[in-house]
């Protein structure tokens, strides 16, 4: 007989994401009368646009060629993981650039927000959710300009709360039922959705005492089985709400477990063997080398701060820790991720007293309390673009998590294992495998073009590996 594990039918199923863009960015126009600097250029077309008080410039009409200025925002309706949808967000892109005078400074974002309609993502997907984007943030910061580093709206998360608590720096537990006592928090609306249990959006709708005292019950005294719905509270069909294509997975504790037993291992072993000239090689054919994943000196960071301090009012500032050695390893890390019960305990992790490159604060306590919720998980990392790299970024935010819900458990512990070896060892693996191995081949291509054309911006510092010499390569991109 086979020794196969059984096939998980739910995990087959391709997971309904969505997802929305902000796209921040400076529209500059004239009172009525005044002289066109571009009058040779075709007149405006009309289009709605709405100021955005953090999308700033403080520079003079005089220094930008006699133009005023206003900060705009645009946000997208929530769309579909779908071909169609991409393509409505490249025409709306086109669409701006076509009929504005637009330009983007350090005070504009692209954020990309990705969640599941309006359902939340269950604590088991927000452990491994919040795993991968706490792993692979090293990696894919080398997509993005460096300056982000200092702004205070998307620190990284290596500066969270997870990795002070790596560091053994206290952090106290999250206020589970500060906004709303009656809420639960803890023991109701973030608890795990067992496999047949309605989903998190029906605890939100049935809140009232002997629901939720029932829920609780039957999580105690060792039981296991999934909460059953009282007769009074199904749906009038006789059934309940439960809607099988939403129901969690219920992988992160064999993820938690698997994660464990590595740990064990590479304890025993005593040091990681595998070296860069040993690594199979990706499947599919690289354009260009390896390149190194360090971060910006604490000396270029303060360069940013200067420059980036032209345009706002806002201070920007480099953040507490930067530099400071020894860093933690990733598992020191995502390991208190894995000990978490709730998707709450998660969102405070990774959270901190300023906003990271990654927003879960859809997920934290106080967001139950919230008339107005949104459950996504909003990307804020990327710079202020208007170019394609619009949709790519899309489809990456979006890529990451639907890899992060339903790839099987060998290969996420496998993309983990990769990331925590890629901060140990230079050349062994970066953000274009990352691309590769979460199935966005694509995405990588397009990722491996743009490294080459910030190769010669020294704000980016892109240096290729060498393995065979262990030295960084400078002008000599190619595989």
């Amino acid at each position: 007989m086979s020794s196969a594990e059984p096939v998980n039918m739910d995990a087959l199923r391709k997971p309904m994401l969505t997802f929305g863009v902000e796209l921040e960015f400076i529209v500059v126009w004239l009172y009525e009368g005044d002289k066109d600097p571009d009058g040779h250029l075709k007149e405006l077309a009309p289009w709605g646009i709405y100021d955005d008080p953090s999308v700033l410039e403080i520079r003079s009409p005089e220094d930008i060629g006699g133009y005023y200025t206003s900060g705009v925002e645009i946000r997208s309706p929530v769309a579909t993981d779908d071909l169609q949808a991409y393509e409505v967000l490249n025409y709306a892109r086109n669409l701006l650039i076509s009929n504005f005078r637009t330009y983007v400074n350090p005070t504009c974002g692209l954020h990309v927000h990705v969640g599941q309609g309006a359902e939340r993502f269950s604590s088991d997907r927000m452990r491994r959710i919040g795993a991968l984007l706490f792993s692979t943030e090293h990696l894919l910061v080398k997509l993005d300009h460096p300056f982000r580093f200092v702004n205070y709206y998307c620190r990284p998360l290596w500066f969270s709360r997870l990795a002070l608590l790596a560091r053994g720096v206290y952090v106290a537990a999250p206020p589970h039922d500060e906004a709303d006592n009656d809420m639960q928090c803890l023991g109701y609306l973030s608890a795990d959705v067992r496999h047949g249990e309605e989903p998190t959006s029906w605890r939100i709708q049935n809140t009232s005492e002997d629901i939720v005292e029932a829920f609780q019950k039957s999580r105690r005294d060792g039981g296991y089985e999934p909460f059953q719905v009282p007769d009074d509270h199904l749906n009038p069909s006789g059934g309940s709400s439960h809607n099988v294509e939403e129901q969690a997975l219920n992988v992160g504790d064999e993820v938690g477990a698997r994660l464990t037993e590595y740990l064990e291992k590479e304890r025993l072993k005593g040091s990681k063997e595998t070296k860069a000239t040993e690594l199979v090689g990706p499947s599919r054919d690289r354009f260009i080398k390896r390149i190194r994943n360090s971060w910006p000196t604490v000396e270029k960071l303060k360069e940013y701060e200067l420059r980036v301090m032209r345009y706002t009012t806002v201070e920007a500032d480099i953040p507490e820790h930067f530099g400071q050695t020894p860093e933690p390893g990733i598992f020191d890390c995502i390991r208190h991720i894995f000990n978490t019960t709730t998707s709450c305990e998660v969102a405070h992790l990774l959270g901190g007293e300023d906003r990271k490159r990654v927003n879960l604060q859809a997920y934290s306590c106080s967001h139950f309390a919230e008339s107005n919720k949104r459950y996504t998980i909003e990307f804020r990392g990327a710079g202020g673009d208007l170019s394609p790299w619009v949709v790519t970024w899309a489809k990456i935010c979006v890529g990451l998590i639907r890899f992060a819900i339903s790839a099987p458990v060998e290969n996420f512990l496998d993309v983990l294992i990769s990331c925590d070896r890629s901060k140990e060892e230079e050349g062994i693996y970066d953000v274009i495998d990352l691309l590769d191995d979460l199935g966005l081949p694509a995405e990588a291509l397009i990722a491996e073009q743009r490294i080459e054309r910030n190769e010669h911006d020294p704000d980016f510092n892109i240096e290729y590996f060498n393995p065979e010499s262990q030295e960084s390569l400078k002008g000599e991109p190619k595989a």
